[in-house]
């Protein structure tokens, strides 16, 4: 079985200040993907560039209505 995190805030820097060492994490626990998911202009790009830099991370932008 192929394991995939579909939604989680490792592009959030203030909860997870060292995203590269989260995913190499995450790949050692046994998750394949994980899907960064954006909440707001900030938050988008940091998905983006996640997804650009780290293996297995995919992004998801968005805008959630609290910061619409």
């Amino acid at each position: 079985m192929r394991l995939i995190d579909t939604h989680c805030h490792i592009n959030l820097a203030e909860h997870f200040p060292d995203p590269g060492s989260e995913v190499r994490a995450a790949h050692d626990a046994g998750l394949e993907r994980l899907v960064a998911v954006g909440i707001d202009e900030a938050s988008n790009l940091a998905a983006l560039d996640l997804a650009a830099s780290l293996p297995g991370v995919f992004a998801e932008v968005g805008w959630h209505p609290n910061s619409a």
